[in-house]
């Protein structure tokens, strides 16, 4: 349930949810609309007073801590739900956070003795690879690189599930043209996309019909398939961060993957200001987490 539902589903949530005994047992919502919808407070209220609150579970966490990457105030108000709803069980999930980001995030929410149960970065299926295209003057000759990519892998005939990632939404829609052209069955994914059109695409490729989707990182959320064997970066990412969450998608499974980043001169000055620190960064994480499984052409 979020703002862009629409008044019918609000409703039958809020007559189902206000029922003795709840035939849902599951509802995902946003921070906005737990933190600023008064209707949503006094729902999670009545809930809590007939004892119908399982757990509250937070994904994304850490967006509560300012000192996380995608930092956003209404998570950050999510300590509310230890104040205003004692002796519910609250979990919160993040695959991507720093000590200091965690500490920020606990006192945030209000886990204050909470279990914390942690695992390394590195992931042994996993091969990267940095791609050199400084020269290249054109997108194009990064196109071509994918295209001969996807169809030299020893597994082409099967036609493997991948994702290329693109900085801005008409490199994704260029790069699903080439692609296509190319005969690899692909399409582009971004913000800029009508909903429904944006679930025909994701449902197509998490089914195996679609093979590639051409993306920028709005393409990410709620993504589950194991079997996605190689994340493509046609330019840099914004921050280690959300490298490591992109570049994650491969592998699920615990099958060999691959993790390729296209390095090219023109991209770096569109994210110029981060690109120092963020090449440093990269450079610290293949060297300590992917040294075995690191090579750079």
């Amino acid at each position: 349930m979020t703002s862009a539902s629409s008044s019918t589903i609000r409703q039958q949530i809020f007559k189902d949810l206000n029922a003795a005994t709840p035939s849902l047992k599951l509802l995902y919502t946003t921070p906005e609309c737990v933190v600023k919808n008064a209707a949503v407070g006094n729902l999670l209220g009545r809930l809590h007073e007939r004892g119908n609150l399982a757990r509250f579970v937070i994904d994304e966490a850490h967006c509560v801590s300012s000192w996380g990457h995608d930092f956003r105030p209404d998570y950050g108000a999510l300590g509310c739900l230890k104040r205003s709803y004692p002796g519910v069980p609250l979990m919160a999930l993040t695959a991507t956070v720093t000590p200091r980001a965690l500490d920020d995030a606990r006192r945030a929410l209000g886990l204050k003795s909470c279990a914390t149960h942690r695992q390394p970065c590195d992931r042994a299926n996993l091969r990267f690879s940095v791609v050199d295209h400084s020269t290249a003057r054109s997108p194009s000759v990064v196109e071509q690189a994918i295209v001969k990519y996807i169809l030299g892998r020893p597994d082409a005939p099967s036609r493997p599930t991948g994702i290329v990632y693109c900085l801005s939404k008409a490199d994704c829609e260029r790069m699903a043209q080439a692609l296509k052209r190319a005969g690899i069955n692909s399409h582009y994914y971004h913000a800029g996309m009508p909903d429904h059109e944006r679930r025909v695409v994701q449902c197509t490729w998490t089914a195996g019909s679609l093979q590639v989707v051409c993306a920028t990182i709005a393409y990410g959320m709620g993504i589950d398939k194991s079997n996605v064997r190689f994340v493509v970066h046609a330019s840099l990412a914004k921050s280690i961060e959300g490298y490591y969450q992109e570049a994650g998608r491969a592998g699920r499974d615990g099958l060999p993957s691959q993790c390729i980043l296209m390095y090219r001169t023109q991209v770096r000055t569109s994210v110029r200001r981060s690109f120092v620190w963020f090449g440093s960064q990269l450079f610290f994480f293949f060297c300590v987490c992917c040294h075995s499984r690191m090579s750079v052409d």
